[in-house]
């Protein structure tokens, strides 16, 4: 794979009905990441090979800071020569910084992120983890107990 440099930025759109007109008092996130091309000014002069461990799909039409088509692929920071030059340029956009945390501690992340005055900062997504926790948890304890008896 090529690896390119394109101009990456976020934008606010107003709500809009499907009969284009504007919704007044809508909420949700409404940015929109804009990507130029991959132009030959962009490239970085770069071809790696990257091994594909799995394809997630996207919706087409989801639109948010955490949201991406279905034309972006992931690959690691440190495989990019000198990706720290990039890092201030990103600083805007959610997207792209990431991190993981364990299983079930999100609300204990989030305490933490409140003391420090970053209260809301962070978006969750466990995989349903949240939901299905605390059976998880009773089912664990009932084979626990099962083998001991």
């Amino acid at each position: 794979m090529e690896l390119y440099h394109p101009a990456v930025d976020s934008f606010q759109s107003a709500a809009i009905d499907e009969a284009g007109n504007f919704v007044a008092g809508e909420t949700g996130d409404r940015t929109f990441l804009e990507m130029n091309p991959c132009y030959p000014d962009n490239a970085l002069g770069l071809t790696k090979t990257y091994t594909i461990v799995g394809i997630y799909t996207a919706p087409t039409d989801a639109r948010g800071t955490f949201a991406f088509g279905e034309d972006v692929i992931f690959a690691p920071k440190q495989s990019v020569p000198k990706a720290e030059v990039f890092e201030m340029e990103g600083e805007n956009i959610p997207l792209l910084t990431s991190l993981m945390i364990e299983n079930g501690t999100s609300a204990e992340f989030e305490a933490y992120l409140e003391e420090q005055g970053w209260e809301g900062s962070c978006l969750y997504f466990d995989q349903g983890y949240s939901q299905v926790g605390l059976s998880l948890r009773t089912i664990y304890d009932n084979a626990l107990r099962l083998l001991l008896v």
